[in-house]
Formats: structure tokens, C-alpha cells, sequence
């Protein structure tokens, strides 16, 4: 027989580091979008059929529009502000919120834990991959009940937008 000229590969096998770090990075930037998103006041938005008018509002705050003038120069002001206390949050809005926070605080602690084990190294300590992996799926549960707002008084009822189109629209 006639030796094989073709080179064989050697199969390089991907230690638990490096599954690690791909779920690090994931969760990371699983944490920011999640910040981002519940720190913006855009999470609905709502517009006139004629396209003139716009409003948004997000799980904790919502967004207006305010002129400011000195006499001279006017600017338009765009800007995120807490719901007042007369605006009624029911119980699927806050429901939406709880599930936020516990998907802001669960994700902060999962970054903070994968950081500190990654500085600890192999030896001293040992991640629980099982009980992450469980935890993991029900942040993202969680996440999707935020979607809970969709059915609430936020899209369904929502009274500062009353106000906001009678002010638009009477005066």
C-alpha cells in the first residue's frame, strides 16, 4: 500500500472556559439591553392617525414633550418623568414592573457571580451550572412576562393620553 498524502486535523476539544465565557457575554448583554430598556420611556408608543401626534410610554415612566421659551429662542424638550399618583396602575401593570425588577436585580446578580468566578479561577471555586441554567430560564421567562403591560390600563385605559389628546386636540 501507498501512504496518505492528506494531512490529517487534530480535533481541538473546547474546555468549560470557553462555553463559559459565551454565556458570560450573553448574559451581559442580556443585563444592558434589559437596563436600557426599563430605564427608556418608550416602550409603547402611540400615534394620531394623521401622524401629528405622538406619545410614548414605557413600565415605569413616560415621555413628554415640553416647549421651554425665553422670549427669544424656544426649545422643544423631550423627557422621561415618574407617573403621578393619580394614574391607576392595575394589577397586570404591576405585575409587568415586579417582573422587571426581579429580571434587572436576578441579571446583576448572575453578571456579578460570573465575574467574581471568573477571577476566582477553576480551583477555588466551582460554578453550579445546573441551578444557573434554571435560573437563566426563568429570567427569561420573566422578561417575557414584562409583555404583561400590553394588557393593562398602560395600552388599554391609559388616561395621561386622554389628557395629553384633549389638551392637543381642545386647545
Amino acid at each position: 500500500g501507498r501512504a496518505s498524502t492528506t494531512p490529517t486535523r487534530k480535533m481541538v476539544k473546547l474546555g468549560w472556559e470557553t462555553y463559559s465565557f459565551g454565556a458570560d457575554v450573553f448574559g451581559a448583554t442580556a443585563f444592558l439591553l434589559t437596563l436600557v430598556g426599563s430605564a427608556r420611556c418608550d416602550f409603547i408608543k402611540f400615534t394620531s392617525v394623521d401622524g401629528t401626534f405622538t406619545d410614548h410610554f414605557g413600565v415605569w415612566r413616560y415621555g413628554q414633550w415640553a416647549f421651554l421659551s425665553n422670549g427669544q429662542q424656544a426649545w422643544l424638550y423631550e423627557g422621561c418623568f415618574p407617573y403621578a399618583d393619580s394614574v391607576v396602575i392595575d394589577s397586570k401593570w404591576k405585575a409587568a414592573r415586579a417582573f422587571d425588577a426581579m429580571v434587572l436585580i436576578g441579571g446583576l446578580l448572575f453578571f456579578m457571580m460570573s465575574a467574581f468566578s471568573a477571577c476566582l479561577g477553576k480551583r477555588t471555586y466551582t460554578r453550579p451550572n445546573g441551578i444557573v441554567g434554571v435560573c437563566l430560564l426563568l429570567l427569561s421567562l420573566f422578561s417575557g412576562l414584562t409583555l404583561l403591560v400590553l394588557d393593562s390600563n398602560l395600552c388599554k385605559n391609559n388616561v395621561l393620553l386622554g389628557e395629553m389628546m384633549q389638551q392637543f386636540v381642545f386647545n
